[in-house]
Formats: C-alpha cells, structure tokens, sequence
C-alpha cells in the first residue's frame, strides 16, 4: 500500500500536470530547453518555434550539471532571458554499472554530484527566483532504486534515496511559500541511459 505522505505526492503531481506540461510553451510564456542532447535540442527549438506562436523566444542550454558554477551561470542566464524561474525539472542522471569495489572514486563522486549534489543546488538556485514570486514548481526525477536498493548499484541507489529525502524535506519547507515540489520515482525506461 503506499503511505499517505506518497499518496499526497502523487496527488501534487497530477494537480500539477497542467501546469508542467504547458509551462514551458504556452500562450505569452517563453520557452527554455535544457538538456545534454544540443542537435537534438535544437531540432526541438525549432519545432517548437514553427508550432506554436508562444514558443518565439527558445533559449537552448547545454549544461554538465556536475559543473556546480556552470549552474549557477545557467540559472542566472535563465532568470535574465526569461524575467525568473517557473520551473525547474531535475532529471540529469548518471550510473556505473557494478559492485562499489570495482568503480573508481571518481566515477562514485560523479555520480553522487550528478544525480544528488546538483539537483540540491540547482532547487536552491531556483528557490533564489522562485521564492519572491511566490510561485514555482520543482520535479525531482528519482528512481525506484531510491525505494528498494538495487544489487550492484548501491551508490546510484544511495542517490535516489537521497533525492527523495532532499524532496520531501523541501516539500515541508516551501508548502506555504506558493512553490510546490514534487518527486517522481519511474521504473527503468527504455532510453540510451540503460
């Protein structure tokens, strides 16, 4: 059965599925794509721009969110384009496939930054627009492997854990702020990420 503080997650997140899926290309709001895919990006900035007459100003930003001052730059570049933050979707991730004993320090660190680190600082850098506004919605894209550890992907699983603590936690903090955070939590998906 799923508890009742995951029951109002998943609530949040279908009341707010309007809104996630048009807010970054509806009527009088510009459009800002971040993804590490730049060609196929592109191709999307430009369907965007000749389907809908709302998508004229498309900011395309290639970023390595393991670069902590990258996002902060990105953020800034962002909130100066567009006049704020409506919006922040953390769904960067990064794995190494094997037993902690045989990945390097370095591939363990990357993935700690990528898929923990920087979702925390880059909620906080949105908080910085978001707050004032008193508006703003962030998702956190988890994994199942943040609620049933994974055999052979103990670090990846210690991030997903971690990232849904990090969003229930700030959910509490930001709940009357106007800002609402959810944390979704998907099964493997078929992508060049598995």
């Amino acid at each position: 059965s799923i508890s009742r503080k995951k029951r109002h997650y998943h609530w949040r997140l279908k009341r707010h599925r309007r809104r996630l899926r048009g807010a970054f290309c509806r009527p009088r709001r510009p459009c800002r794509l971040n993804r590490s895919g730049l060609p196929a990006l592109e191709s999307l900035a430009a369907t965007l721009r000749g389907r809908y007459s709302a998508a004229q100003k498309v900011l395309v930003y290639s970023l390595d969110v393991g670069d902590l001052e990258g996002c902060e730059t990105m953020m800034a570049t962002v909130a100066d384009a567009f006049g704020g933050v409506d919006v922040l979707v953390n769904n960067a991730g990064y794995h190494f496939r094997g037993d902690v004993h045989e990945a390097s320090p370095g591939e363990l660190a990357k993935m700690v930054t990528v898929n923990l680190t920087a979702p925390i600082v880059l909620s906080r850098l949105a908080l910085n627009y978001m707050l004032p506004a008193a508006r703003g919605a962030i998702v956190n894209v988890a994994s199942l492997a943040g609620c049933v550890p994974l055999p052979h992907a103990a670090t990846y699983s210690a991030t997903k854990f971690g990232i849904r603590a990090f969003s229930i936690a700030l959910a509490d903090e930001v709940a009357d702020k106007g800002v609402t955070l959810s944390c979704v939590s998907p099964w493997p998906v078929d992508t060049e990420f598995l």
